[in-house]
Formats: C-alpha cells, sequence, structure tokens
C-alpha cells in the first residue's frame, strides 16, 4: 500500500524534549575493527559529542551483541540522553510483551540508567510475533516508567498505521540522506502530519558524503575499506546508481564552495530540513568529525541550495 498523499504545507516539525538537531550514532564505537582502546576512543568521541552540544545518543541490543551498550554504561555520558532499541528473535531478545520487558531491563542495566530516554523496536517481527501486542507492551514501559517515549524503527507505514490503533507513536527512525532510502522522505512527512517526530540514521550514507570524497575519487577502492558498509555501498556505487552518486557528490561539493561550509553540514542540514525530520544520527570515531558534524545544527540552508540539491537527490532515488 503506498503512502496517502499529504500536501507539503500540512507537515510540520516536531518538537520532543532532550533531543538535539545532531545526536550520536553510536554503533561506530566498540566493535572487532575499534582498534587499540575503544573504551578510551568512545570517551573521546564521547566528551566530543558533549563539548559540541548533542544532547542524545543512540543505540542497540544488538549493536556488537550488546556490547556497545555495555561500552556506553562505562562511561560518564555527561548529561546525554540515550536512545536504544529491541530487535525480533533470532538477532535480539524479541518482540513479545515478556520478552520486551526483559530486553527493557537488561538494556538498563548494561547502561547502567534508571530509565531509557527513547525506546525503538528495532524493526518489523516476520516471525507472527502480533504488532499489536508488541506496541501496547510498548506503551506499558512508558505508563512503568522505564521508558519516557516509545519508537518504531524501520517500520512501513502500513506498520505504523496498525501501532496507531493501539497507542500513540512518539518518534520514528529511518535511513535517509542525498543518495539512499528515499522513501524515507515520505515517510518522514507522513509522520510530521501525524504528530510524530523522526530521526535519522545514514545521514552521511556510510561516510560517503562526509566531505573526503569527491566525485573523481576512485569510489569503489574508498568503499573497500569498510567491509561491513560494503553491501550499502553496492546499493550506490554500482551500475546507474553510481552515475546518480556522482551527480549527488558534484552538487554538494559545489554548494559547500559557495556557502564556505563544510560538505558534511550541507549533507546533514539538507537532511534536517525535510519535512517531520527532526534530528540526524551521523556516527563516527573522530572527535574532529563530530564537532563538525554537530555544526550542521545550526545550518539553514537558502532555498536555492535546497532546490539544487532536491533535484539532484530525486535523480539519486
Amino acid at each position: 500500500m503506498s503512502a496517502p498523499s499529504i500536501p507539503a504545507g500540512e507537515s510540520r516539525r516536531i518538537e520532543l524534549p532532550l533531543l538535539s538537531r545532531v545526536g550520536f550514532g553510536a554503533y561506530p564505537l566498540g566493535g572487532p575493527d575499534a582498534g587499540g582502546d575503544a573504551e578510551t576512543q568512545a570517551r573521546a568521541c564521547l566528551h566530543a559529542a558533549c563539548d559540541a552540544g548533542y544532547s542524545w545518543i543512540d543505540s542497540g541490543e544488538v549493536y556488537h551483541d550488546t556490547g556497545n551498550e555495555e561500552l556506553l554504561g562505562r562511561i560518564d555520558l555527561c548529561g546525554i540522553a540515550v536512545a536504544t532499541k529491541v530487535a525480533p528473535r533470532p538477532a535480539g531478545t524479541g518482540l513479545r510483551p515478556d520478552q520486551l520487558r526483559a530486553a527493557c531491563r537488561a538494556s538498563l542495566k548494561r547502561l547502567r540508567r534508571d530509565v531509557i530516554d527513547w525506546y525503538y523496536l528495532h524493526w518489523p517481527d516476520r516471525s507472527g510475533v502480533p504488532l499489536a501486542e508488541s506496541w501496547g507492551a510498548m506503551r506499558s514501559l512508558v505508563d512503568e516508567g522505564l521508558i519516557r517515549s516509545a519508537g518504531l524503527s524501520n517500520f512501513s507505514i502500513d506498520l505504523m498505521q496498525q501501532c496507531l490503533r493501539v497507542g500513540p507513536i512518539d518518534v520514528v527512525q529511518l535511513g535517509l540522506s542525498l543518495v539512499d532510502h528515499h522513501d524515507g522522505r515520505e515517510v518522514a512527512r507522513w509522520c510530521g502530519h501525524h504528530g510524530i517526530a523522526v530521526t535519522v540514521y545514514e545521514p552521511l550514507a556510510n561516510g560517503l558524503l562526509g566531505g573526503a570524497v569527491t566525485a573523481s575519487t576512485d569510489l569503489r577502492a574508498w568503499a573497500a575499506r569498510d567491509v561491513a558498509a560494503w553491501p550499502f555501498f553496492q546499493r550506490v556505487l554500482t551500475g546507474d546508481a553510481l552515475t546518480r552518486t556522482l551527480m549527488v557528490l558534484d552538487v554538494l561539493h559545489q554548494w559547500s564552495a559557495r556557502l564556505d561550509t563544510p560538505v558534511a553540514q550541507v549533507a546533514l542540514a539538507w537532511v534536517l530540513a525535510q519535512p517531520g525530520v527532526v534530528s540526524v544520527l551521523p556516527g563516527s570515531r573522530r572527535p574532529d568529525h563530530i564537532r563538525c558534524n554537530g555544526g550542521a545544527a545550526d545550518i539553514r540552508l537558502p532555498p536555492e541550495a535546497l532546490a539544487a540539491l532536491d533535484q539532484v537527490a530525486g535523480h539519486a532515488g
């Protein structure tokens, strides 16, 4: 079922307490390829995020097999709010009501917190667990004070409508960038129309739009450095998609130069300008990149820049 048509003027920006326009995607912290002292590295990244005005960080129980949450729990997050996620079996704890409760309590213990600020169903369960039961359990976690807000990640509009028949949706997380996940634009607009805040992962396309890569870069060689992200790069760097991605990179760098603004900030500002979107979640292991990304919170692209990027993003969809 396609998304209902929503007049552009009817979407509105939603605000959530504690939610800065740029949050920190914590997935890069820890994991088998982190190298060196992962905890020292994570502390440096989180301190950079605090300095740059980030108010929240995003994790998940499946990130590094709960290791990401455990790492965050060992670090003073200097007042930063935390979002995390519960996943269906077999990857995660499961989405049955008793499993959700167990997963929430386990995440609280790993994170060493009394409450989770935003808690998401990470992706839909395809094994037959009734979504209405899962969502009812999530709303119960809010009522009991174990979580502040209940959200959905990677859910279609049809599935969100099913949840709304059970109880409100506070926040939705989806993927969106200038080169990928463009169905997310319509989903975000639908959410904005229905008063649901949207946060966005992969807004820099796994670093492709971070500034180091230009249309003249050997993209296959650059992408091959990150084996885990290779399926993503195959999607945007092969066949017709490669031509469209090169167009995006060319226009993005042109506007970065014209505005005298870092490429990453322009790319993030475009995502933040999409109706319904309230926050983006770039991830990085480099404090300098984290500080630069945080600057996107203050960027408002001029209409002509938005129009040019909208046009090229449409070609990349």
